[in-house]
């Protein structure tokens, strides 16, 4: 006489294919796996995308910087004419700012990028001159970004 379990063994050798439970649990950990792989791939999108948008920034934030520091800025006393805006032409995209105290300006390579370029008298010395650039971004989905650097230009 056979025991029960090498009738069982022998049973479970001779047996061919896979059950619906075993597809369905395979199935399940597959399902799984691939939520995790893309939770990692858009992850890993957003992270690319905020390092090239930064690197975007800290480049036109150096070309204003540059281009600020080469004007020759017309100091009056009512402080309302700080900055040259003919320097700043409406052809490369720079519109005067309501303040009349800088100018503004689109960045195409940013989602919904703009700029602006402020100038005012640091610390009310009139021969001493306080440049702020900010630059501003909005790509949505945590995308968002402003930086800014500022520079002190001596007259």
């Amino acid at each position: 006489m056979r025991s029960s379990n090498s009738t069982i063994i022998e049973h479970c050798r001779h047996r061919l294919g896979l059950t619906l439970i075993e597809l369905l649990v395979s199935l399940v950990v597959l399902g799984v796996g691939m939520i995790g792989l893309s939770k990692m791939y858009v992850a890993g999108m957003t992270i690319y995308l905020k390092s090239k948008y930064t690197a975007v920034v800290a480049q036109r934030l150096q070309y204003e910087l540059d281009q600020a520091e080469s004007l020759h800025f017309n100091v009056l006393e009512d402080a309302a004419n700080l900055i040259d805006v003919a320097k700043y032409p409406a052809a490369d995209g720079y519109s005067e700012l309501p303040t009349a105290n800088g100018v503004q300006f689109d960045v195409p390579d940013l989602p919904r990028g703009h700029g602006t370029v402020t100038v005012s008298h640091y610390r009310e010395m009139d021969s001493i001159l306080l440049v702020t650039i900010q630059i501003s971004w909005n790509g949505g989905h945590n995308l968002s970004f402003t930086d800014s650097t500022a520079t002190l230009l001596v007259k």
